[in-house]
This record gives C-alpha cells, structure tokens and sequence, in this order.
C-alpha cells in the first residue's frame, strides 16, 4: 500500500508539473520595464476577458529588436523536452502603421552563446480594435533545474517606434513533454468553424475559380434536343497544384512518381537546377526526370533558381570572386550560369525564380551594381528564354505569423524598384516555410493584397508545415489552402516536398516513409480533388442546353455516350455546341443610343442597344455584377472587335429581340459589332466610332413630351421634374447622359466607378431655352458604368418659364437628341 501511494503521489506531482505556470508569483507583477527612457510602462486596470489589469507601454525609437521590452526573470525550473503554451491578450491605442506589435520571447540568458531563443513570435493588434488572444507553443531543448548557472527568462519586445499597446491576460503554462500542440490548446485566430473569413473565402473561390458552362445539343436541323443526357467530367486544374521533386527520385522510385502523377499537375525540382548542382550533378539523369514529367503529363515546370545571391549558395569559385572583390570576372562568371542553365531548360520550364531569397541575400548585388544588377539580371532573362516567366522568390512574407514587417517591405520595395529600374519581373513567390508561428487566415490575405498592388502574378512556391501534431498540421492546411485559393493573384499552390524520403522536413510531409497517408494528404485530396473538383451530370432543358459552372480546367463532357473535350477558361462561358447551331443577325441600322436612340457612330463608354433576330433569351433579363464585371447569365454576350463588353439586359418580347451593352473604352476607328447566344456568333457589323455620341435619359411627363432631370431643392433634397414639378431659376438641374467619350481618370469597362468620379475630357455644354448654363459649381462626371451626371443650373437671366422648355446638351460639339424639356417657373 505504501508503494502505491507514493507512486500515485508521484504521477499527481508529475501531472501538476505538466499544467504549471513557469512565471512564478503574479504573472503580471513578474514583468519590469527595461528600456527608459525610450520606452514607458505602467500597469493600468481594464475590462479585459477574464483580467481587470494590464501593461500600458508607449514606444519610442530604438536601435535594437531587444533594446524596449518587459521582462521576467522570476520562472520555474523545467526540463528538456518540456513543452509549454504562452497565451496573452493584446490591443494597440495608437500606432503610425495602423497595427501595434510585441514580439514573445523566451531565451537563455547566455551572453556567449548570443542568448539562444526558445520562443520568438511576433505578433500584432490593429489600431482601435479590441483585445486579441494570442498563444505560442514552444519547447524547453535544455533543463533549468535551479537558480544556478545560466537562467531563461520571458519577455515582451516592443521596440516599434510611436506605438501604444496593452498586454495583459499572460499565462505560460508548462504541459510537460510528450504532449501535442492539441493537448495543450494550441489555436490560432479564424480557425473557428463560423469564422466570417470562410464564408467571405469560399464566395471568392466560387466567383474566380469556376466559369459558366454551357451544353447546348441540337439536331442537324437547329431544334433543340431535349433530355440529353450529359456529363461534365474534370480531368485537370487549370490552377497549378505542384510539388517539389528531386530528379533522382523520380528516375529511381516507381511509387514516388505514381504518388506525384496522381496528386499534382506542377512541379520545382528542389535542387538540381541549383547552381551548384546543376553544375556538378549528372545531366543525364535530368534529362531523364524531364522525360519523365512530360511523358506523365506534368508540363508545367517552375525552374528554382538562376541566383541566390549569399554567399553560402553560391559554387567554391563565386566565392572565391566575391572575397576577392572581383567584380568584372564574377558579372562574367554568372553570365555564363545564365546561358548555361536557361538555355538547357528553354522549352522544358514555364517559369523560372530568377533571384531567390534578396533581401537577406545580396552579397552579389552589394559587390556590383545593387538592384540595377537585379534588373539587368532580369532582362538578361528576357533575352535567353522569351517565353518563360519571371518570377522572384522569398521566405517570412506569408509565414512567421505574417508580421515580419522588415522582411515584407523589403521584399516589396526590392520588387519596386527592380521593375522600375526595367527588370521584367513577371511573378512574385511566397515560400511558405511554416512552423507552429502559423499566420492568421486572414493576415495572410491582407499580405496578398498589399503585394497584389504591384500588378503581379503570386505562387505560394515552397508550402510546409514544420509541426509533430499531424492533425493540427492538417486543420491547418486546410485554412491555408482555403485563404490562398480564394485570392484572385495566386496562380499555383506547391508543397515543399511530399515524401517523407524526400524531404527537407520529414515531419512537414503528407506521406510517412512507408508511405501511409498522413492526415494533411486527406485534407488535399478533399479540397483539390473533392470540394474544388467538378464532375456533375444531368439533361439538357427544352431549350436543349444544359447548364453548370466548373472549375476551371481540363474537362471530358459525354453528351448521349459521346465524348467532347472542353477547356473551361475564366472571364467568360465555355461551350460544347452538338448539332447545327443556327446563327442569329444584327439589324440593319440596328445599333442605337440606348438614351436616345439615335444610330450611327458610337462612343466609347456608350451604352449602346443591338437590334436584331436569333440572339435574345424569352422575356426580360438584367445583367449582374460579377467581381465588378456585369454578364448575363452566359447564355448572350456582345463583342467589339472580338472582346466581350459588359451587358445591361436582353429583352425578347413583341417589339423584338434586343440585348444592350456598354462599348469599350478602348475601340477606335471603326469596331466590328457581333452578339454571341449560347457560343454562336453573328455576322459582324462594322460602326464608326466616334469622340462622342451622347444622348439624354428621358421619361414622359404626362403626355407633354420627354424629359429629363431631377433639382436641388433648398433643403439639398432632389426631386425628379416630372408630372407638373417645375424647377426654378438659378436651381442646380441634374442630367443623366451615355456616350460622353472618354473620361478621366479612365475607368475599367464594366466597373462602377467610385469618388473621384471620372470627367469628360471633352467640354460639356448645357443650355435652357437656348441660354448656356455657366454657373460656378457645374459639374460633370461618371456615376455609374456608362452613364454621366451633369449639375448644371438654370441661368438666372432666362426669361421664359412654362413645362416644356428646351433642353439642348452637347458633347465636344456633338449634339444629343432633340426634343427634350424640362418645366421652369
């Protein structure tokens, strides 16, 4: 019994020791201020969830990550192997960046050693938000049994100049070893199942990953068949769903090379394409994995990397040239990597990293020409391999919680200036080197949008996630996909690896070394080739058409037992067409004004109607905005000069089949007019284009002829002028024109346009009964797609009044419709 007791005693005291704070005494007390005067802290109470009190900390500049923080030394004894989980609650009151930041730290407090790190997370809190939860999970690799010879302590940096935070809420448990990052909590921001990120996520994915698809089956007469049945059958991701691979393993390994060709559609060989080893390693074997991929199916192929500019990446001799200062024998000695490895992979890769990892990686660029050489390395490219797209690749921009600011902006000022120093660069790479510091969802995507303001291609190029729980690393693979698939600039997604015998990490694999399946492979094949994978069936209407969306791809469509290939494509409807499919026409004299309907020559930014037969739906149909792009319904589309324009409605009624749309900004001369229904176009129609053409929106006013216009009332109210409303004199009238011609700044076709409304560049002229409106606050510009309002006020000195005055409105010189009255006191 009594052996019993003690051992039991023994597992309680070892199962307290797993759940224990490492901070001894108060937690919050445990932490002083070092580094006054720079920087200022008090403890303040607030309303916190689950604390009243914290530390307010202000600022200022300093020369070191390290030099402002709080630190406690006060913290328990542990033992190697220990793993314990820090959760603390943070806000920011001010802060120059929008976000205020801390940095987590737990090190040892071993000046020789450089204070070796055992925790370092940074993390933020945007600017008037409220408290945000934070956890670090991090592991004990040394014991600290007693006060004796080198201690650890906790701290808090916060050495971001002007900034105001709060930190309050801290904990750091110790859970003991052995356990998972589950066991002890461990989450991060937006994992929950209803965060609103999803939802947002998952109605992006829907709008730029999929495109309408259209089966329309008719008989050798042009009838439609109805009841077919049909299959739309995906066989390839448009999107690029890689992995990286080494050439040794792909020639030698049967099960490695099944694994890739039914789990990816890209690869990145991980290093032959080095400098170094391409340099050293057998070609032929190259050559042979090459074969391999293409033969497999895989032709799209990114190269990595020309350059890495530090200097342990480069061969013995680069070296040697860059110790030596050698600067005109080294710009030689990378000319001839440039021919040599780009000349071999011409026709073979897609895309190359041409520079990899700069901003912490330069002594190249130090010892010759800085981002001017970058540039110049980039046209260099240009040159050997035409085709091939540049991109330029880094680590710590989505990854490292996504706050390593130094790093973001340096990269992104990198990528700035090289394009503006002429260096093509065509793409961007994120690396995606993930430990348990994972990046919010939602961050990510904030990164993503900053870095897509500078009108690049993005690629996560090296994805994996460095942790020993399999099903935190699955949940969160699964988030990152979900973010990254959902944001309009990612073009391809590539693991880092996928065997656990072929990977830098083993523990960031989705194959074990046996080649069980972990649980973050379950995730991919759920999400690539589950949830974002069409293959749907069904029958044709009584309109012989049968309609899906389908993400975009490769597909097989079976219609009645028989096959038709199908590549379905972005930006528009894709088609397989069966049988003879009859072509409508356009009406001779059959485009007009949509306002005033007058023919002839149209203006860019028009909105135009299309007369005709053989091209409009039954009844009436309103176009929808699409990611700002107004379609309707797939089914109609009116192209100038080949290109789709964005659409208002279709009407097919009595009086006629119509569809009308907005002419493109960019025509010219004389554009070619044809309408599309369900992937059969009409002959084109050749109409003049013109400065501008602009007409008046017009109602009737009981009989009394068209008008337009609303007026400012004296209490800033508008009230439409029609039904015996009359306007006064010196009164602010508001027209609604199309076809002004060009304006300024020039919007994209389609869109909304938003404050400052874009100007016509051409002089509008307004007159009330035959007197010019000059008045000080006229105005003019675009208000919605294709449509301008113009203010203008009736001019004091006119003299005639009754319901029907004349309005007359010209554009450049160019007159709209006749006719047209307004009601003046």
């Amino acid at each position: 019994m009594r052996i019993r007791f003690v051992a039991a005693a023994l597992l309680c005291a070892a199962a307290a020791l797993a759940q224990t704070s490492i901070l001894t005494g108060d937690p919050l007390n445990c932490f002083t201020v070092s580094g006054a005067p720079q920087l200022t802290g008090s403890q303040v109470t607030v309303e916190g969830p689950g604390f009243t009190r914290a530390w307010r900390l202000k600022s200022a500049a300093a020369a070191n990550a390290w030099d402002l923080r709080i630190r406690c030394g006060s913290v328990a004894p542990v033992r190697a192997g220990d793993m314990a989980l820090a959760t603390f609650y943070m806000r920011t009151l001010s802060a120059p960046s929008g976000a205020g930041l801390a940095t987590f730290v737990v090190e040892r407090n071993e000046p020789a050693a450089n204070y070796p790190k055992h925790a370092s997370w940074t993390t933020a809190a945007p600017a008037g938000g409220g408290w945000k939860r934070v956890q670090v999970p991090f592991t004990f690799p040394s014991d600290y049994p007693n006060p004796q010879g080198y201690k650890y302590d906790v701290s808090f940096w916060v050495s971001f100049e002007g900034q105001e935070i709060e930190i309050g809420g801290i904990s750091v448990e110790n859970h003991g070893p052995g356990k998972t990052l589950g066991e002890m909590g461990f989450t991060w921001e937006g994992r929950e199942a209803d965060a609103p990120w999803r939802k947002a996520a998952a109605e992006r994915i829907e709008r730029i990953r999929k495109a309408d698809v259209l089966v329309v089956v008719k008989d050798d007469a042009g009838a439609p068949v109805p009841n077919a049945a049909v299959r739309v059958r995906m066989k390839r991701h448009a999107f690029g769903w890689g992995t990286a691979v080494a050439a040794e393993k792909l020639v030698s390994n049967q099960k490695y090379r099944q694994e890739l060709f039914e789990n990816f559609n890209k690869v990145v060989f991980e290093n032959d394409l080095k400098w170094g080893p391409f340099e050293s390693w057998p070609r032929s074997r190259l050559d042979e994995a090459f074969r391999i991929l293409r033969e497999g199916g895989i032709t799209d192929i990114r190269g990595h990397n020309v350059i890495w500019p530090g200097l342990s990446f480069l061969p013995s001799d680069v070296q040697t040239l860059i110790r030596q200062a050698n600067g005109d024998e080294l710009r030689r000695r990378i000319e001839a990597r440039f021919v040599d490895v780009m000349g071999y992979t011409k026709g073979k890769v897609t895309e190359w990293d041409i520079v990899n990892e700069p901003y912490a990686n330069h002594v190249v660029q130090d010892l010759l020409d800085g981002n001017n050489e970058v540039a110049a390395w980039y046209r260099r490219a240009r040159e050997l391999d035409p085709s091939v797209k540049l991109y330029i690749n880094d680590y710590d921009i989505i990854a490292a919680g996504g706050w390593n600011l130094p790093h973001q902006n340096g990269f992104f000022n990198i990528i700035k200036d090289v394009v503006a120093k002429g260096g093509p660069i065509d793409g961007i790479g994120f690396q995606g080197h993930f430990s348990s510091n994972v990046t919010a969802p939602e961050r990510i995507l904030e990164v993503l949008d900053r870095f897509a303001t500078l009108g690049k291609d993005h690629e996560v190029t090296e994805f994996d996630l460095d942790i020993d729980d399999a099903e935190v690393q699955a949940a969160y693979t699964r988030d990152l996909l979900t973010a990254v698939y959902s944001h309009p600039s990612i073009k391809s997604f590539l693991m880092w690896g996928f065997w656990a015998g072929a990977h830098w990490l083993p523990r960031g694999a989705m194959f074990d070394l046996d080649w069980t399946e972990r649980p973050n492979y379950r995730v991919w094949r759920e999400l690539v080739y589950g949830q974002w994978w069409t293959d749907v069936e069904g029958r044709t209407g009584t309109d012989g058409v049968y309609r899906t969306r389908g993400f975009l791809g490769d597909y097989e469509v079976e219609v009645n037992g028989t096959v038709y290939p199908l590549r379905v494509e972005a930006g528009k409807p894709n088609y397989v067409q069966i049988g003879k499919q009859p072509a409508g026409a356009v009406a001779p004299n059959g485009i007009v004004n949509v306002a005033s309907y007058k023919g002839g020559p149209v203006a860019p930014g028009e909105m135009v109607e299309i007369w005709g037969t053989g091209f409009g739906l039954p009844g009436l149909h309103f176009a929808a905005y699409d990611d700002g792009w107004q379609r309707l319904d797939s089914d109609v589309r009116v192209l100038f000069d080949g290109k789709p324009a964005p659409l208002i409605h279709t009407v097919n009624d009595a009086a006629g089949q119509r569809v009308a749309a907005i002419v493109p900004y960019g025509v010219s001369g004389i554009t070619r007019v044809q309408v599309e229904f369900q992937g059969t176009v009409t002959a084109a129609v050749d109409v003049p284009v013109a400065a501008a053409a602009p007409g008046i929106f017009t109602e009737s006013q009981n009989g009394a002829g068209p008008v337009a216009a609303a007026v400012l009332q004296p209490d800033n109210t508008w009230v439409r002028l029609r039904d015996g409303i009359r306007a006064r004199r010196a009164a602010y009238v508001s027209l609604y024109i199309t076809g002004e011609g060009a304006v300024n700044p020039a919007p994209v076709d389609g869109k909304a346009p938003v404050a400052p409304h874009p100007q016509p560049m051409q002089p509008v002229v307004v007159k009330f009964g035959g007197i010019e409106s000059n008045c000080e606050h006229n105005w003019a510009g675009l208000v919605y797609a294709g449509v301008t309002q113009i203010n203008a006020c009736i001019p004091a000195s006119l003299t005639v009044s009754g319901p029907a005055i004349p309005v007359e409105l010209s554009v450049g010189g160019v007159a709209a419709q006749s006719g047209v009255t307004i009601g003046i006191e």
